[in-house]
């Protein structure tokens, strides 16, 4: 059983804690079980004296004989953190690092496409359903190969989110500023590394500094194409693809999402010569090279790249 001295000084502990959500307060019981309920949003005035414990907030007092009192709990609704994907989060995310709170996320996830994603937090799989819908896809990367001028991305399902790692979303239907509540932020950020590429995760704008070609961003359809010049930025709670040495020899790029293979994008500035027309399949291999007056429709069923953009010889 807590001594009276006990119950004083959590009772200072918790008034000092700092700033207060909306709908704060303290509930105070005293031996009869009558309670007390005390809102306040501003740092409460606490007073003990002469064997009296005083609480003022807003000009209002409450005074109790400690002899009298039984027990007292805090109760607080949680703040709810709004960051913005136009600006450089980093000083805000630090101050709020560790702290529990609600989270809207200030972007669309667009439906029919993936989208990239990065969140300063861990998000369940119970909750992903709930707040981003049913059906809701999660993917992560796991690999990457470069076949001659042809890089492969690999991803795999993922049943949640890990705080600061990136990630492929694609919801059924558009979520817009979608709120989660009760999650822990995180600070760190932590890229997943591959052989060929890095996945590379924002949590507010980003400065992308260096060679064009080595970087990927991804685009509608699920593309993959590299920004014209840099620097260039990109938003918050988003992820792009960092080349390493050696793969920004790639022409083309493939995407390996719900076992086929897709987002087939030449680099610009690098594409096949348009002047030779060639063809490539989706592997990255030239197989061939049409002759003056010769029809597609001479050609095998299937999917292609030419000049860079993707063609159905159906």
């Amino acid at each position: 059983m807590r001594t009276k001295q006990t119950l004083l000084t959590l009772l200072l502990s918790l008034i000092g804690l700092g700033t207060w959500a909306d709908e704060s307060k303290i509930i105070v019981w005293l031996n009869d079980n009558t309670k007390t309920e005390i809102p306040f949003e501003k740092m409460p005035e606490f007073m003990y004296a002469d064997g009296t414990v005083s609480i003022t907030v807003d000009e209002t007092k409450y005074s109790w004989p400690l002899a009298n009192l039984k027990e007292f709990t805090f109760e607080s609704s949680l703040s709810t953190f709004f960051f913005s994907d136009t600006e450089i989060n980093s000083l805000a995310m630090a101050e709020k690092d560790g702290s529990k709170c609600n989270f809207t996320l200030n972007r669309t996830l667009k439906t029919g496409c993936y989208n990239t994603l990065a969140l300063p937090f861990d998000v369940s799989a119970e909750n992903l359903a709930a707040i981003l819908g049913s059906g809701v896809k999660v993917k992560k990367l796991t690999g990457s190969s470069l076949d001659g001028e042809t890089l492969t991305l690999t991803f795999a399902d993922a049943v949640s989110i890990e705080a600061g790692k990136p990630y492929l979303v694609k919801v059924a239907a558009n979520v817009e500023a979608p709120t989660f509540e009760g999650v822990v932020i995180s600070k760190t950020l932590t890229p997943t590394s591959t052989s060929a590429v890095d996945f590379i995760p924002t949590l507010g704008k980003t400065t992308i500094e260096g060679d064009a070609k080595n970087v990927l961003f991804l685009g509608d359809a699920n593309t993959l194409y590299s920004p014209t010049e840099l620097p260039s930025d990109i938003k918050g709670f988003r992820a792009y693809f960092q080349l390493k040495a050696g793969a920004a020899t790639a022409r083309s790029f493939h995407l390996q999402l719900d076992g086929e293979t897709t987002g087939i994008q030449a680099v610009p500035g690098t594409p096949p010569s348009s002047s030779d027309n060639s063809i490539y399949d989706l592997q990255g291999r030239r197989v061939n090279r049409p002759a003056e007056g010769m029809s597609h429709e001479q050609m095998k069923k299937g999917v292609y790249i030419q000049n860079g953009q993707k063609m159905v010889i159906r």
